[in-house]
């Protein structure tokens, strides 16, 4: 399994947010600077997690992004599917010449299927509290973050 740099960007914006006292408005800017994250990338990427629920919106010079709910309920899985849509799993189509290629055909996309429901599965049980939890993120204030905190 492999996340797209898309869907990385967007828990690693998560992950900053999570780790960062108090909840008042982030630029976004600052989460790019931050995080490594090209800026017009990222707004692409807010956007979708708004649209999602999963971070609110503040405009205004005093704006920004936070987190629509606790870090600790927001799972990888919502994530990474406000960004990529529902995980799925299929077999490229080969040119189908026998009936034993389509068949082939047929249980690999059964396979890639399963694959991607256990996937599924475990990114729904692990929630962003879990994976910032270690992180040292120093908070734009220079008091220590929540995760370190925690």
């Amino acid at each position: 399994m492999k996340l797209t740099l898309a869907a990385s960007y967007a828990l690693n914006a998560i992950a900053y947010l999570a780790t960062q006292r108090g909840n008042s408005p982030m630029a976004s800017h600052t989460i790019a600077a931050a995080r490594g994250i090209p800026k017009r990338f990222l707004l692409k990427i807010l956007k979708h997690l708004v649209s999602a629920g999963l971070l609110h919106s503040n405009k205004g010079p005093r704006g920004g992004y936070t987190l629509a709910r606790p870090a600790s309920q927001i799972s990888m899985l919502e994530v990474v599917e406000a960004i990529e849509g529902p995980i799925h799993g299929e077999a490229p189509r080969l040119p189908l010449l026998e009936r034993d290629e389509t068949q082939m055909t047929a249980k690999l996309g059964s396979v890639c299927q399963e694959a991607a429901e256990q996937a599924s599965k475990v990114f729904a049980r692990v929630r962003m509290s879990q994976l910032v939890s270690q992180l040292r993120v120093e908070p734009r204030d220079g008091s220590k973050s929540e995760a370190e905190t925690a």
